[in-house]
């Protein structure tokens, strides 16, 4: 229902009567419209309302609508850092698409930092409802750090007859030109063949720690690499590599961080010096033969690397006797074969171990191993002679035996037997006499007394042990009744003392002298002729 104020307006405005009813009719309705229709408040905001970009990057802003009610057309003004942001082109959004339009991008000026008279709108009939775009604004981050504000200002939209109420939500752009930041607190030393942490720390204005890129390209001897470093808490980061176990030559490396906008940063070349700590490697000991014969000789070989280079290396014998010696064997090798050949005249069980260095006197000692000298070889007998007293005879005042002979060790000769087996089969076993060097000898006027045939044989052992025995030898002692000494007593004995009858010498002087008496008589003869057709000779 009209009230008053509106009837007395009508009267006095003196307008026809179709008039008025045209005019009653507009505003029923249209106040009718606003009473019936409850819409939500359009937003218009800057999409995304914040965002980081790096310097010199090109981006997008879009204005963009979320209409509390039909909607038809839009205008407004848009501020922004010049000093921070450069606008390139402003095109028309997508919120009145499938309609014909009529869009103005507005003035850029990139000196005031604002974008003036956007507007854009449906032309004929129609509207909108559902979110959209406005305009997409083209920018270009400048090369300087910091945030610029996004501002919409003069913002208007309506819908088909008047403007709509609108909630303006602005935006901001950080603009990222700063390189990340670094603090090495690497070591300034590493070894050989060790580990070796990088560790740094890494500081961004804008990212936190966690969404850097840190990477470190270094390199030693012949291994090197470009690999990413590890956030290990707060602002480290560390990355552990292993140094090149052949290379004492200095390690360099550089470290590259990297920010979410691509500004990066990468120190300048750094260098780590590197040392030898790392001992020679001694292996595959082994002395051969062992047990060696005294006298043999005895090889004791090693294989002795370095990651560098060998120095010195000692061989060190504590000999049976607790005695030892230290040798050097740096020069005797082959490849990296280390030995020491030589004999050893010692019996018994000898320990040593392999001492080495390299050329900064990283030093090394082996385990303690043994080899044994021993004695297995017999004595040697040689050079057996029997010599006999002449002439020959039974009667030890006046016939004697003497054996000798040759016996040799490698060690040495302990104790040398001789073994006589007489005519009636018993034995006797005789010590020798050691003669000279390696001499021995027997000599017996009462051993081979009684006539028959005797054998015997040398027998000898070393200081170890070891025994010997010579082949066996025969030695026949005649009666003196057997003058020309061929077993039997025939009257060719006879003759023959008979051919000295009467002849006359010293005792025992030659076999014909029968009763060695010094003289030949017929006794000689009745001494033989009672033997006579006896023989002894078994």
């Amino acid at each position: 229902m009209l009230n008053k104020t509106w009837i007395n307006i009508l009267k006095k405005s003196k307008l026809n009567a179709l008039a008025v009813t045209i005019m009653l009719l507009t505003i029923f309705f249209a106040t009718t419209t606003v009473i019936a229709d409850d819409f939500e408040t359009t937003i218009v905001s800057i999409n995304p309302s914040s965002q980081t970009v790096s310097s010199e990057e090109t981006f997008t802003i879009d204005v963009y609508c979320n209409p509390g009610q039909p909607i038809k057309s839009f205008e407004f003004k848009l501020s922004f850092d010049a000093s921070l942001l450069q606008v390139n082109s402003v095109t028309e959004g997508d919120i009145f698409a499938g309609y014909t339009t009529f869009f103005n991008p507005g003035t850029i000026n990139n000196s005031a930092g604002s974008i003036v008279d956007i507007y854009g709108l449906i032309t004929g009939t129609g509207n909108v409802t559902d979110n959209g775009t406005f305009v997409s604004i083209s920018v270009t981050a400048k090369d300087v750090t910091g945030t610029s504000f996004i501002g919409l200002y003069d913002a208007g939209v309506t819908n088909e007859t008047e403007y709509v109420p609108l909630e303006v939500n602005n935006g901001t752009v950080q603009v990222d030109a700063t390189a990340p930041e670094f603090g090495d607190n690497s070591p300034s030393t590493g070894h050989t063949g060790d580990t070796h942490t990088f560790n740094v720390s890494v500081t961004d204005n804008i990212d936190i720690a966690s969404e850097l890129t840190v990477k470190v390209d270094w390199s030693h001897g012949s291994l090197g690499n470009n690999e990413s470093m590890t956030h290990v808490g707060g602002n480290y980061f560390e990355k552990t590599i292993t140094l090149d176990l052949s290379s004492t030559s200095d390690m360099t490396y550089s470290i590259y961080a990297e920010d979410t906008c691509g500004n990066d940063n990468t120190t300048t070349a750094a260098s780590v010096t590197v040392t030898d700590n790392d001992n020679p490697q001694i292996t595959d000991i082994s002395s051969t033969p062992s047990p060696q014969e005294i006298g043999g000789y005895v090889n004791i070989t090693a294989a002795i690397t370095d990651n560098i280079e060998v120095g010195d290396v000692f061989l060190n014998i504590t000999y049976p006797d607790s005695s030892f010696e230290n040798i050097s064997i740096t020069a005797n090798k082959t490849g990296s074969t280390y030995y020491c050949n030589k004999t050893y005249s010692m019996i018994g069980s000898y320990s040593y171990f392999i001492w080495a260095d390299d050329t900064i006197n990283n030093g090394i000692v082996s385990p303690t191993h043994v080899f044994a000298i021993g004695d297995e070889t017999p004595p040697e007998i040689s050079n057996l002679v029997i010599i006999s007293s002449n002439p020959i005879d039974t009667d030890s005042t006046f016939g004697w035996v003497n054996i000798t002979c040759d016996v040799t060790d490698n060690a040495a000769v302990d104790k040398v037997y001789l073994n006589i087996t007489n005519p009636d089969e018993s034995w006797n076993n005789v010590s020798m006499n050691a003669v000279g060097s390696d001499g021995y000898y027997y000599n017996s006027s009462t051993a081979f007394s009684q006539c028959g045939n005797f054998s015997y044989f040398i027998w000898a052992n070393d200081t170890s042990g070891s025994t010997a025995i010579s082949g066996s030898h025969d030695f026949s002692m005649p009666p003196n009744w057997d003058v020309n000494n061929d077993g039997s007593c025939t009257v060719l004995d006879l003759t023959l003392i008979s051919n000295h009858y009467n002849e006359s010498g010293v005792f025992g002087w030659i076999r014909e002298d029968v009763d060695n008496n010094g003289e030949i008589k017929v006794l000689d003869l009745v001494i033989a002729s009672n033997h006579y057709g006896e023989t002894w000779w078994v």
